[in-house]
């Protein structure tokens, strides 16, 4: 018969499984959808896995573009049924769209990164244009 202490173990270590089932899930819909990515004005960058309680994701994609509404409409239903993807594009797209929407002199956005994990978040690198 199992101790507790064996019980919380084995938990714990199904929760590290599926978390890093989850993670590489992730990270194979990013890597495989560069394509759309790259039509959407991104690049993809870099990627940091964090295997953890809970797992988190963490992408970066440089600014190249910004493309249409109608563009970005396109794409986002193209990419519906893929809603990790889907999710990815959005915040991708609302992170430009408060660029556009800033006044930062002589910066410029220059990658976006995103947590994908439990507490999800944008973050924003500006570099000065000389």
């Amino acid at each position: 018969m199992a101790t507790i202490v064996e019980k919380v173990v084995d938990a714990v270590t199904d929760l590290k499984e599926s978390g890093a089932d989850k993670v590489k899930d992730m990270t194979d819909e990013i890597t495989n959808s560069q394509d759309i990515i790259n039509k959407s004005g991104f690049k993809f960058h870099e990627i940091d896995v964090k295997l953890a309680i809970p797992p988190e994701v963490k992408a970066g994609f440089f600014f190249e573009k910004r493309i249409s509404d109608e563009e970005r409409e396109k794409i986002l239903e193209e990419t519906k049924e893929k809603t990790s993807l889907n999710l990815i594009l959005k915040s991708l797209f609302k992170a430009s769209d408060f660029y556009d929407s800033m006044k930062l002199g002589n910066f410029k956005l220059d990658v976006i990164y995103l947590s994908l994990g439990l507490t999800p978040g944008i973050e924003m690198k500006f570099v000065k244009v000389d």
